[in-house]
């Protein structure tokens, strides 16, 4: 009788435990500012859409990403992007194309298609 009701509250506090870290990360997450790495707030107009600024990235010291979404897409539910690189030093045109090959752009469209 008393291992049981252990078992049980030990069950329960794991379970109100595991929601409050859930709770915390969901809300970390949604109020995380993005970074403007590359002073381009938007919205940007293109092709006559609006896209505003989403998500950004800065694998690495060179190297700069953001991403832009239509009012009301996210980065797992979109349509439609553009997405901005930069490369400040280090590679050409040539060589960032050689090298980059779009790999970043395949993993996002496989994550939306999955």
């Amino acid at each position: 009788m008393i291992r049981a009701a252990t078992y049980r509250s030990v069950a329960v506090r794991a379970g109100v435990l595991a929601k409050l870290l859930w709770l915390l990360c969901c809300h970390s997450a949604l109020s995380a500012e993005v970074a403007d790495y590359l002073s381009i707030p938007g919205p940007i107009q293109f092709s006559g859409t609006s896209y505003v600024f989403a998500w950004s990235s800065h694998p690495s010291a060179d190297y700069y990403k953001q991403e832009y979404l239509p009012a009301g897409q996210t980065g797992d539910h979109f349509d439609r992007m553009v997405l901005l690189e930069a490369i400040t030093k280090g590679i050409d045109i040539d060589g960032a194309l050689r090298d980059l090959s779009g790999a970043e752009v395949v993993g996002r469209v496989a994550r939306k298609a999955a």
